[in-house]
């Protein structure tokens, strides 16, 4: 991550100096991030994650900042503050954790907890695309139609 998107993550935070401070001392350390100023956040499941970042990178999308969670097996999408309600009107309710159409939409009422600028060998939270290099946000419509399909697949 670069210093751009070290500066704009930073802001998410309840206390943007000290995460900076903190991320120079200790690069790798992860921090809570407040969604719905900067970003709100589309939790899907890695696979399913996995193929919409294929589809988005075939029709040359702008793909914004994507968090991998191994632990819990989950990608985050970080989408325009306050696109909840176009979200659901597009995707639709979430279907059950088990099936690919699963997801969690965290906006303003919750928290993300997102990886330092600096990879960590081996860590279970990591960045597939950093913010800073770009576009930060993944436009919306792009992200759901890219969802829906791949929650279609088999």
């Amino acid at each position: 991550m670069n210093h751009a998107g070290i500066e704009w993550l930073s802001a998410a935070t309840d206390d943007p100096r000290t995460t900076r401070y903190n991320w120079t001392a200790v690069p790798y350390e992860h921090q809570l991030a407040r969604p719905g100023r900067l970003f709100d956040a589309v939790i899907t499941r890695d696979d399913t994650g996995g193929s919409v970042l294929e589809r988005l990178a075939a029709r040359l999308q702008p793909v914004g900042a994507v968090i991998s969670d191994s632990r819990a097996r989950h990608w985050a999408w970080l989408v325009g503050p306050g696109s909840e309600g176009a979200w659901r009107l597009t995707v639709g309710p979430p279907g059950e954790a088990n099936v690919r159409s699963w997801y969690r939409y965290i906006n303003s009422r919750g928290a993300l907890l997102v990886p330092g600028p600096v990879p960590e060998p081996g860590a279970w939270l990591r960045w597939i695309v950093p913010p800073g290099l770009g576009e930060n946000l993944t436009p919306l419509t792009a992200l759901a139609v890219a969802f829906m399909e791949a929650a279609r697949e088999p």
